[in-house]
């Protein structure tokens, strides 16, 4: 996928990584729609190493749900995923792909004669 990082090398956290569902005890900012959070929802927490750097990462349920449905629609591994922050950008380059599959295979497929209407 071009423009965003679809990571289909297997991106997983070296060292760590935990998620977990808290209840926001103030505001988050979520990282994919960048919507806030309120304080006393629900929202996944990423947290893992990479590089020898832990990060965290806050997301909304929407957008953890999108992220799921992504990741089961492109077949993706365990250790296979989507760069926190390109969740749209990824989204949007499946729906463009699967727009240009679904028009080459309408265009390949042979078409019937236009009947003849009475007149």
């Amino acid at each position: 996928m071009s423009g965003c990082y679809c990571s289909l090398e297997g991106d997983a956290p070296q060292g760590f990584y935990e998620t977990s569902w808290p209840r926001a005890r103030k505001v988050h900012v979520c990282c994919e729609c960048k919507e806030d959070i309120p304080k006393g929802v629900k929202y996944e927490r990423f947290v893992g190493k990479w590089d020898g750097q832990v990060r965290a990462y806050k997301t909304c349920v929407a957008c953890a749900e999108l992220r799921s449905e992504l990741r089961t629609l492109l077949d993706l591994e365990w250790d296979q995923g989507i760069a926190f922050g390109d969740l749209a950008c990824c989204y949007s380059q499946y729906v463009h792909d699967t727009a240009n599959e679904l028009r080459r295979a309408e265009s390949s497929r042979p078409r019937a004669e236009d009947p003849q209407l009475p007149i």
